[in-house]
């Protein structure tokens, strides 16, 4: 997996499955989203690989696109 499909994974967990990454991944292995699901283990090592400046990165882009969008 790409470094966008774990965070995508995160995100999808986060928004619609209260944070339960489990569930975020098996809904997007399972509808074939993201062909090659790591498994729990090897997947909360990768997210936590992740600079936190990745993470702050991606949060400000989302916050700049809201703004712009809510005049």
């Amino acid at each position: 997996m790409t470094n966008s499909e774990i965070m995508t994974t995160a995100l999808v967990s986060m928004l619609y499955f209260s944070g339960n990454f489990e569930k975020g991944r098996n809904f997007l292995s399972e509808h074939d989203y993201i062909k090659k699901m790591l498994s729990k283990s090897r997947f909360n090592r990768r997210i936590r690989a992740i600079g936190e400046s990745v993470w702050l990165s991606l949060f400000h882009l989302f916050a700049e696109i809201s703004k712009r969008n809510n005049l």
